[in-house]
């Protein structure tokens, strides 16, 4: 169990509808766990541990949730046939300790395993299963983890790309500063007179190709960073059925930056703007587990407001009081 932690409220249902699950933070000493399937929240308070750490909190895809604050990372299952209750993901129970090392988690796409990384050069490969090491490997030089594309982990020494193999090998990788990755493609920043997002395939067919800019858009970003400070990955920023990507086009300087979020097809390579939002503030966006919503988290003065987009008709719906004051979105899933 998580020491100190007890249930302090449920808020709901109200059923926002979009089928995802967000864990939350202020950042050292508690988690806020709100379910878009069915509105309920549950907020546990308390010490995490004695020296009151930041968490990270990482949700798997099979709805796992994941914290490390000291010590190896420990799951939380998701209990499935419990999905209509406030307490899914009851933090009561106690966890499956995962592996041997010290650090944050990094999920693979198939939900039963993830890379845990110790700083600065080992990462672990796990069974979110049972807890058990699969392989534990030293990354070269500087390289340090990005994010999972597949089973694989992309890392990074800041100048170069790699992709390390669960069996241990690392696959160069000829591109500049990631945006995200799946088991196909790699989606990249390349910067010369102008800045495009060019999408690399990983496997061995297919075409490069390059995604048009949004009119006026100078530069590209993640669209799922995590606003607090974490070593964990970003949220979820391509679809589960691996077609989708959602990124930000960005142009100008704070605090006059304009954000413009948009989906890019990683089929067709074409591309639209779901929302421009123009000053400081903006946090993150990611997909439901449906593919169906964009969840949008916005910096507010009292922490973060929630915005729903249907991503097929654009309409959209705002929880502005779904989290506590002074939490932040750290995973979701």
């Amino acid at each position: 169990m998580l020491p100190g932690y007890a249930l302090e409220a449920a808020d709901g249902p109200s059923r926002p509808g979009a089928q995802v699950t967000l864990a939350a933070t202020n950042g050292q000493a508690a988690i806020s766990i709100l379910d878009l399937r069915t509105g309920w929240r549950v907020d546990y308070q308390g010490a995490t541990t004695a020296g009151g750490d930041a968490l990270d909190l990482t949700i798997t895809a099979r709805g796992d949730l994941v914290v490390w604050n000291t010590g190896p990372p420990k799951l939380y299952a998701n209990d499935v046939a419990r999905l209509d209750s406030p307490q899914a993901l009851d933090l009561g129970r106690a966890p499956l300790l995962l592996g041997t090392l010290e650090g944050p988690v990094f999920p693979a796409d198939d939900g039963a395993h993830a890379w845990t990384w110790d700083a600065p050069h080992t990462v672990e490969y796990v069974d979110l299963f049972t807890g058990e090491s699969i392989a534990t490997f030293e990354l070269p030089g500087r390289f340090q983890p990005q994010f999972t594309a597949g089973d694989d982990l992309l890392i990074t020494d800041g100048i170069s790309l790699g992709l390390l193999k669960t069996t241990g090998t690392v696959r160069p990788l000829q591109a500049g500063y990631p945006i995200e990755a799946t088991a196909k493609l790699l989606a990249w920043q390349q910067c010369d007179s102008t800045c495009e997002l060019v999408l690399t395939p990983l496997t061995d067919s297919g075409a490069e190709v390059r995604v048009p800019r949004p009119a006026g858009a100078e530069r590209w970003t993640r669209a799922g960073a995590v606003a607090i400070p974490s070593s964990s990955p970003d949220l979820p920023t391509v679809t589960r059925d691996g077609n989708h990507l959602l990124v930000d086009a960005v142009s100008g300087q704070e605090p006059d930056t304009v954000h413009r979020l948009a989906i890019v097809d990683l089929e067709t390579a074409s591309l639209t703007v779901v929302n421009e939002y123009r000053g400081p503030g903006w946090a993150s966006a990611f997909w439901d587990a449906s593919g169906k919503h964009i969840i949008v988290a916005t910096n507010t003065a009292a922490g973060q407001d929630i915005t729903i987009f249907d991503a097929s008709t654009l309409a959209v719906r705002s929880l502005p009081d779904a989290l506590p004051d002074q939490f932040w979105v750290s995973g979701a899933g």
